[in-house]
Order: C-alpha cells, then sequence, then structure tokens
C-alpha cells in the first residue's frame, strides 16, 4: 500500500484519536486515543490499553453536541480536568514522543479542534501537540482514493467498517470507542485486499476527470476484457 506507507514515512508506533468538541467554542471536551506498534509492513503487531479523558472547557457544551454524544455541562464539570493537564495525562500514556509516532484520525475536523482549543487556552509551543501537528494522518483521505459511496463521496467511519464487513463497537461519539473502531478499519484496509480492489475497481469506474480517450479505454476493457492501440487512438480521434 504505497499511498499509507508514504504517509508512515517508516514510522513504527500509531496513536489513532478522536476529539469530541462544544458546540459554539470548538473547544475539546473529550479525548480518546489507542496506541499501536506495527511492522514493516504497516501490519498492527502490538496493542497498548486505550485512552479516554475528559476536558473542562470554557464554553457550554451545546444541545447538539449533548444530543450526539449524551455529554452534559454537568457531566463535564464533575469529570472534566484542565486542558494542559489532559494533555500531559495523553502525554504520558503515550510515552517517548521524540520517537517517530504518528497521529491518526478519521477526517480533519479533529485536527481543526486541537488548534482551537490551543487557541483559545493561549498554547503556542506545546511539545505533544506540535508534535501532532506535524505527524498527523487523516485516514479518511487515504481510503477515499480507493473507497467511496455510491455518489462518489467520502465515507462516514461507520459506512466505511461496513464496507470491509466489521462490526463497529457500540456506543458511538465516546472518543474511546471512536478510536478503537478507527483502528479496526485500518486492520481491515490493510488486510481486505479483495474488497479494497472492488471498491477501487468502482471508484476508477466513476472517475469523472479523466480525458474522454482514457475514460472510454477504461470502459470498454472492463466491458469487453481487452481493449488494443488502435481502439485508443480511435477515441482520440473522436475527440478532434
Amino acid at each position: 500500500m504505497k499511498v499509507l506507507t508514504n504517509a508512515l514515512k517508516g514510522s513504527r508506533t500509531i496513536v489513532f484519536f478522536d476529539f469530541e468538541g462544544t458546540q459554539f467554542s470548538q473547544e475539546i471536551i473529550a479525548l480518546g486515543a489507542i496506541k499501536v506498534d506495527i511492522d514493516e509492513k504497516n501490519q498492527i503487531m502490538k496493542k497498548y490499553n486505550s485512552f479516554k479523558v475528559y476536558i473542562k472547557a470554557n464554553d457550554n457544551v451545546g444541545p447538539i453536541v449533548t444530543n450526539i454524544t449524551g455529554l452534559t455541562d454537568e457531566f463535564i464539570a464533575k469529570n472534566g480536568i484542565p486542558y494542559v493537564e489532559a494533555l500531559n495525562k495523553f502525554k504520558k500514556y503515550i510515552g517517548n514522543i521524540s520517537k517517530d509516532i504518528k497521529f491518526i484520525s478519521y477526517g480533519n475536523f479533529d485536527i481543526r479542534l486541537l488548534h482551537s482549543t490551543n487557541e483559545i487556552n493561549n498554547i503556542h509551543d506545546n511539545e505533544l501537540t506540535n508534535k501532532i501537528f506535524k505527524n498527523y494522518i487523516d485516514f479518511s483521505s487515504i481510503l477515499k482514493i480507493f473507497v467511496k459511496s455510491y455518489k462518489n463521496e467520502t465515507l462516514s467511519l461507520l459506512d466505511a467498517l461496513k464496507v470491509f464487513k466489521v462490526t463497529p463497537l457500540k456506543d458511538v461519539h465516546n472518543p474511546e470507542v471512536d478510536s478503537l473502531n478507527l483502528m479496526m478499519l485500518y486492520e481491515a484496509f490493510l488486510k481486505n485486499k479483495k474488497i479494497l480492489k472492488e471498491e477501487y475497481t468502482k471508484v476508477i469506474k466513476k472517475y469523472t476527470s479523466l480525458p474522454a480517450p482514457i475514460a472510454k479505454t477504461l470502459s470498454k476493457l472492463y466491458k469487453d476484457g481487452k481493449v488494443t492501440i488502435e481502439d485508443f487512438d480511435m477515441f482520440i480521434e473522436e475527440e478532434l
């Protein structure tokens, strides 16, 4: 898997993570993660215990977030800790962050939450968050190259798991559970080459940005099982 290998750049440790944030101020109120070690083929060979912490915010949770996650202002006030303390706990969980560690989430919303929470808390030079910003991978940006919805759109994490016939852990929008679900998607993405090939073929067939002669050549190849240079030349002539 060249795309993934290029993104990982030889790293042998991954931290899959997920955040939940407030509705209006976009502050992190919950952080979940799972750390793994991978081999030279990017396969997971060791899983560590997962991690979760709740974080106090400067703003209210917001009704939409409460409805989706079940998190309330009262719960966060009782169970949350200050943001800097949460970062220190997360750093301790990860261990030696001087190592080449990659941080993977699904979609870029989590990294936006991290930026906004740092700004609100006037944090501009934190070792851990700097490391995350530098070594961050959005797994959805890799997956969408090979797997998309029938409308040719990026899949949600749960829908992506369904494609690979993986039963997700319940309690979605619990960041610890979402991190574990993302780890399972990563594993399925690497191991189930048959499904990946089938889905990638669908994406290629629906790819609309190819020059017409190439698109027609691929269409004929899928339909007839063969194509010749004369066919390709004819498709070029048709566009002139």
